[in-house]
């Protein structure tokens, strides 16, 4: 039974959603919350040092690279925050005082969820 997940892997909410690495560069990826974590993931499948010469190859990597991955109990704090005109700004800092900015789509929606594991992850 190989292929059986932890219920721990199990995703409860998952979106495609903008990663703020810097003021001049966003990128895609997906951000999805399980019951002990939350971590996003690029969208697009790593592809090795050999990049686009390597997806003409037969098998491929389809591997996707983990931006960030943070459980619970690692969580500073999250607030909104802003982007440009974008006020959905979903943004988590860690105990080590770095942030992750993440644009979504309902920053309430996701604050909530997150908040909600949080109480329940230290009560």
């Amino acid at each position: 039974m190989e292929n059986q997940k932890n219920a721990s892997d199990v995703i409860l909410k998952k979106e495609i959603v903008g990663y703020i690495k810097s003021k001049l560069s966003l990128t895609q990826g997906v951000l999805c919350m399980t019951q002990e974590k939350i971590y996003l993931e690029s969208s697009l499948p790593h592809r090795g040092v050999f990049g686009f010469f390597s997806s003409l190859g037969k098998h491929h990597n389809e591997r996707h690279d983990i931006i960030f991955d943070l459980e619970y109990a690692n969580i500073f704090d999250i607030k909104q925050g802003q982007y440009v005109v974008q006020s959905n700004v979903l943004e988590i800092t860690n105990r080590n005082k770095n942030k992750f900015r993440v644009i979504v789509n309902d920053y309430k929606e996701w604050e909530n969820a997150i908040k909600q594991k949080l109480t329940s992850y230290v009560a």
